[in-house]
């Protein structure tokens, strides 16, 4: 047995400051001056366990405390409330299995719990909400590995118990719409993932991956927003040289977005991207002083055959505005390596 001992500690310090000006390009002040401090700290211990050869086994614990502080300094000014502090703490426990069938085949089944911290947008002022609790989540993971030479894949089983699910969803203020978090409750999010590659030769790949979703909001009964109920993808890679060349046909099922609390379907899509790039090794003024190594040239098409769908909403949802896609679009990248 071989034990792992560890600590995390994040420091982010953000000052989100919204500037406007005159047409003199003068500066007037601020819509807001929110600075935002988090700390996060993460100890943890890992236990590793190998019974036999083919049978890997490990478990751990880790703690989690967040902290943070948030002024707005535009609400202070107005009298209204502007500093605020929210912390957070869970311990979240962890195992999981591993065992070789034989060579390049692995069965492995994990179990995590997780936590996330709300978002700094939950303090925002007007939509403020103090009760705005952690995430919480339990995750459970099943699944078969393989590496056959040409074909490696992955099939995993999965189910993730959300408690306290964090929604983020719109609602109307007045003539505006804004953004507000809450805890949904209990939410189920599980399903099953194939995915697979294969290898023909040195220049010719492709893929085939296809999923199956079962997420929804248990004590709302209704779906989480923008999950797809099924997903499937289809590709091809080529390459020859510096060139290589990709085309992907991608199939997305219903999924919902919630405008107000109201849930509105956004319906199934189908589309196809596909790219060339060139890559040049060695440029001959590598060595002449400017110390150009390698440029690139790539040219994308999104979107490929054109077709339209809906991305969200907007407006009131009992008429709604539609928020489309963007049409069939090229755009072409040119990068140097010095």
């Amino acid at each position: 047995m071989d034990t792992e001992l560890g600590f995390w500690f994040n420091h982010n310090n953000t000052t989100h400051d919204a500037q406007y000006f005159n047409q003199a390009n003068v500066y007037l002040g601020s819509t807001y001056i929110e600075p935002v401090v988090t700390d996060t700290y993460e100890p943890y211990i890992v236990f590793n366990y190998k019974p036999v050869e083919r049978l890997k086994l490990a478990a751990g614990v880790k703690y989690l405390y967040a902290n943070r502080d948030f002024k707005d300094y535009v609400a202070l000014a107005q009298g209204q409330p502007g500093v605020f502090n929210a912390s957070f703490h869970q311990v979240l426990p962890s195992v999981g299995a591993n065992y070789r069938v034989m060579e390049g085949i692995n069965l492995f089944a994990n179990f995590t719990q997780n936590a996330n911290p709300p978002g700094y947008n939950q303090f925002y002022t007007g939509v403020y909400n103090p009760s705005l609790a952690p995430q919480k989540a339990n995750t459970y993971d099943l699944g078969l590995v393989w590496n056959r030479g040409f074909w490696k894949g992955e099939l995993d089983l999965f189910r993730v118990d959300f408690r306290n699910y964090i929604l983020s969803t719109t609602v109307q203020v007045g003539s505006f719409n804004q953004t507000v978090l809450a805890n949904a409750g209990k939410a189920i999010n599980q399903g099953i993932s194939w995915q697979n590659n294969f290898v023909f030769n040195d220049q010719l790949s492709a893929y085939a991956n296809v999923g199956f979703l079962d997420a929804r909001l248990k004590s709302a009964g209704q779906p989480f927003p923008y999950a797809p109920h099924h997903t499937e993808s289809v590709g091809l890679i080529y390459r020859d040289g510096g060139f290589k060349a990709t085309v992907g046909f991608n199939e997305i099922g219903n999924a919902y977005y919630n405008l107000g609390g109201k849930f509105l379907p956004l319906g199934s899509r189908f589309y196809t991207n596909a790219s060339l790039r060139y890559t040049l090794n060695n440029m001959p003024l590598s060595s002449g002083g400017f110390g150009l190594k390698k440029v690139s040239l790539g040219v994308y098409v999104n979107n490929l055959f054109d077709r339209t769908w809906i991305q969200s909403y907007s407006g009131s949802n009992a008429n709604p505005n539609l928020k489309l896609n963007l049409p069939a679009n090229v755009y072409a990248t040119l990068d140097a390596s010095f």
